[in-house]
């Protein structure tokens, strides 16, 4: 319609300044018949003689004009006015969705933030818990070999104190041998009759029965020099026997109280290794059946943790780059709704100039409402 009254209102210009023309011309005399013959030679040059023709006799209706333009004039004015509210319509709802995307972007970054602290937090937990097994695994070796050490100590010490007792009680049998020997000879009544060569055969005999005991030198050595004291001539009598007999028994004596002193010790030492073997299986129990199982457990839990906090962590990543997406594209969705709306009213305000200015022009003509 705009350019139907735009072309209207130049034609009817145009015309109107013809007739005036033509009119003056014709008046004056001045409007030949060669000038007539060049416009009656084109269509176009007929059709605005005919108009000219037509208007010298018939006034043009200008009010429909005028009221086409005022009609288009007030149409752009709703329109600027409807563009207008469409702008603030448009701008609420901005206000509205970078208010919302906002939001959303600090919520993310908020929840990013969190679940890296809270990922750092388990990394760190299950680190420490990963060098707490590894610690616990050297240390069940290193009392599983120390259990080890002490055991074979019990076995060496437990054969060395056996082979000890039986050498004691080997030397306690010999001992009591020779004092049944001694006492038989000490009863014989014809003790004074035993020459020195008797005495040599006796004890001859009781040393070969030591030579197993050579190595033990504290049975050997005073048994033998006993032995080798009353062998002598000059000990061939009761009061030597009787000498030598006492130092028997207080041998003897002595072997029993070493003997019992040696099982008394061992019963000590077998009583301390066994309360360490006790301490290093409690030990052993504690660390291999409840800390490292324990400690796998809860790595195998902050593991778990971990990989439900990456995907969290995941998420969060994804909604905040679609909310800093949205918040983006929400502020060039205004940016190219601002340009939008300063186009229009380009547009509105050039249109109402160019009706004012047909207006004016109207009015330059010589016609008003």
């Amino acid at each position: 319609m705009r350019l139907y009254i735009a072309l209207l209102l130049c034609t009817v210009l145009a015309v109107q300044e013809m007739r005036l023309n033509f009119l003056l011309n014709y008046s004056q005399g001045t409007f030949n018949e060669e000038q007539l013959g060049k416009l009656q030679q084109s269509k176009l040059g007929r059709t605005i003689l005919q108009m000219i023709q037509a208007s010298s006799q018939v006034e043009f209706d200008f009010n429909s004009l005028f009221q086409a333009i005022d009609d288009l004039s007030a149409s752009i004015g709703e329109r600027k006015t409807e563009e207008a509210d469409s702008l603030e319509q448009d701008y609420q709802q901005y206000l509205i969705d970078s208010d919302y995307y906002t939001n959303q972007v600090t919520e993310y970054s908020t929840e990013v933030a969190q679940h890296q602290v809270d990922s750092d937090t388990l990394r760190q937990a299950r680190n420490q818990l990963q060098q707490s097994l590894i610690t616990s695994n050297a240390e069940l070796t290193l009392v599983k070999q120390q259990l080890a050490q002490v055991e074979q100590s019990v076995k060496q010490n437990t054969a060395s104190n056996t082979k000890k007792q039986q050498e004691y009680d080997q030397g306690i049998s010999i001992i009591d041998q020779v004092l049944n020997k001694l006492t038989t000879l000490k009863e014989n009544p014809s003790f004074a009759d035993i020459t020195p060569d008797d005495i040599h055969v006796s004890t001859a005999t009781m040393t070969r029965r030591l030579s197993n005991l050579s190595d033990k030198t504290f049975v050997f050595e005073p048994l033998t020099r006993s032995l080798i004291e009353l062998a002598s001539g000059g000990f061939a009598d009761q009061e030597s026997l009787q000498q030598v007999l006492k130092l028997l028994r207080e041998l003897r004596d002595d072997l029993v109280a070493s003997k019992l002193s040696l099982q008394t010790a061992t019963d000590t030492e077998t009583q301390d290794a066994q309360t360490l073997i006790d301490t290093y299986n409690t030990k052993i129990a504690f660390l291999g059946d409840e800390v490292i199982p324990q400690l796998q457990t809860d790595i195998e839990t902050k593991t778990a943790q971990l990989e439900t906090k990456a995907k969290l962590l995941d998420d969060a990543q994804k909604n905040l780059a679609t909310a800093e997406q949205n918040l983006s594209a929400t502020e060039e969705r205004w940016v190219n709704r601002q340009s939008q709306n300063r186009d229009l009213e380009d547009k509105y305000n050039l249109e109402l100039a160019t009706l004012s200015q047909a207006l004016v022009a109207l009015e330059r003509g010589g016609i008003s409402r």
